[in-house]
């Protein structure tokens, strides 16, 4: 019975989603040049949970109950579909390799129907498209109080305005060693700080495999930053900032005159409006303000401070920056040496991204002063 219910879960997490292998090819490369290169997002896909007591329910109704378990888990702490990492990682590869040029905007897709996708978002020149196929954690057959994450993504590349798949690939993560592999509880300690790590390492295996078997990019894949690490909560924000705040150890600089215009109710990407201080990578103080929102529009100050160790900004600085809060309600922007910031709300956090061609760090922010 276990190991029926060990097949199914996979096969309804999965669906009916195939993948096929399409390379980029040195012609196919080489016509990214100057495009540019949206973002598709999906809902979160269900996360399975599988323990030798679920599984031994066998059949759909372990399954299910596998699903749900799964789900409260990724719901209760906040955790992340790598999907959108990998795809951030992707697309900055594409613009090193091929020259190929990030867009500000990010689409929400459903469909897997490329003629479909590409009619409801005709305005799009290419679309990156990564989809979770199964993520889950499995007990080992040969170790029943040991656990493994589980992870297949397909990545697509598609030319809306030809309607046509430019490039599309499939990758896998599945663990065979055992000897230091986690427990239930170790799993799901800590925020399940544990669980996180093996989804980051399933990415970073992703982002690998599709930069050379896939995409043929130039390179090593990058090193993708680690999962930030649970921090707690700071007192709600006020309604202005001070010219000068601190974030960590480090003061990064504020303009002098700061406004933070609390938005109407029911005003899309409300929560982020005002002060937030973290972290880049544990190295560079990041304090970010979120003034004003007009619709999907957001103006907000971006300040850092210089790196600790020198790999980064050698001075602290601070810009203005007029982003959006995009469909999947995520803020982005870009800043004037053409990174791209991400921040999305988790919980009563910020999980935050920087990203240019060639470097991508993460960090957490919690509410500032």
């Amino acid at each position: 019975m276990i190991r029926i219910a060990t097949l199914v879960a996979p096969a309804l997490l999965a669906g009916c989603v195939s993948v096929q292998q399409i390379p980029l090819t040195a012609t196919t490369g080489g016509a990214l040049r100057d495009r540019e290169v949206s973002l598709a997002v999906r809902d979160k896909p269900d996360f399975a949970a599988m323990t030798p007591g679920k599984a031994a329910i066998g059949g759909l109704i372990g399954a299910a109950l596998m699903i749900e378990a799964g789900n409260q888990i990724i719901k209760e702490h906040s955790v992340e579909d790598p999907a959108s990492q990998i795809a951030e990682a992707v697309r900055a590869g594409l613009n090193e390799s091929y020259r190929a040029r990030s867009s500000s905007k990010t689409v929400r897709i459903a469909s897997d129907d490329v003629a479909q996708t590409s009619r409801d978002n005709a305005a799009l020149d290419l679309l990156l498209d990564v989809r979770t196929i199964n993520w889950s954690f499995v007990y080992f057959p040969t170790s029943w109080n040991r656990y493994r994450v589980i992870y297949t993504a397909r990545t697509r590349l598609i030319d809306v305005k030809r309607a046509q798949v430019v490039a599309e690939g499939g990758c896998k993560h599945i663990p065979e060693d055992s000897s230091n592999a986690p427990s239930y509880e170790e799993f799901l300690a800590n925020g399940a700080e544990r669980l996180k790590k093996e989804l980051q390492t399933a990415a970073a295996a992703c982002v690998e495999q599709l930069w050379t078997a896939t995409l043929a990019l130039s390179g090593k894949a990058p090193q993708l930053a680690a999962a930030p690490s649970p921090v707690a909560a700071a007192a709600p924000v006020a309604s202005a900032a001070s010219p000068t705040q601190t974030a960590g150890t480090t003061r990064t600089p504020l303009p002098t005159t700061i406004e933070v215009v609390s938005p109407a109710a029911g005003t899309a990407g409300a929560a982020f409006s005002g002060s937030w201080i973290g972290k880049w990578d544990g190295q560079v103080d990041h304090t970010l303000i979120v003034e004003k929102i007009e619709g999907r529009k957001a103006m907000f100050i971006y300040s850092w401070s210089a790196a600790e160790d020198g790999r980064g900004p050698s001075k602290p600085g601070f810009q203005r920056v007029v982003g959006t809060i995009d469909d999947d309600g995520a803020l982005r922007g870009t800043l004037n040496n053409g990174a791209n910031v991400m921040y999305r709300l988790s919980g009563d956090q910020l999980s935050a991204e920087w990203q240019n061609r060639r470097r991508y760090t993460r960090a957490t922010l919690v509410r500032g002063p």
